[in-house]
């Protein structure tokens, strides 16, 4: 408990050192935070917007296992598939789904298909190599 108490104390000594030179602070302090969330659970809002994160997720998992499972099961059932494909897929395995961010962003617009394409990203290395 100390420890959030520390925390919550240097969020609002932050806030208020930085509202005179940045105003946008001020809007981020925590008694702001806390009456927004206040709002946002008696308005019912914040169900909708679990449910929106939820069925991105659900539909980026559901991509990353329509294209994870059968590459997982062709590289394992082929070891010529498996010694063409394998450079290529540690390289892409290594590389952030978020540093793909602005190139999604640029390819696919903005709105929910960069957010699928980044969480089927993550998530079909995993099932690949499972």
């Amino acid at each position: 408990m100390a420890g959030l108490a520390v925390l919550l104390a240097a969020w609002w000594a932050g806030t208020f050192w930085l509202q005179a030179r940045v105003p946008l602070a001020a809007s981020l302090a925590p008694d702001r935070t806390f009456v927004s969330l206040h709002q946002l659970l008696l308005g019912n809002e914040l169900t909708l917007h679990i449910l929106v994160s939820l069925r991105r997720v659900l539909v980026g998992l559901l991509i990353a296992l329509a294209i994870g499972v059968p590459l997982g099961l062709a590289i394992g059932a082929s070891r010529p598939i498996a010694a063409s494909t394998g450079m290529a897929f540690q390289f892409l395995r290594m590389i952030s789904p978020l540093s793909w961010m602005p190139i999604a962003v640029m390819v696919l617009g903005v709105g929910d298909a960069p957010i699928y394409f980044l969480l089927a990203f993550a998530a079909v290395w995993p099932i690949v190599s499972a």
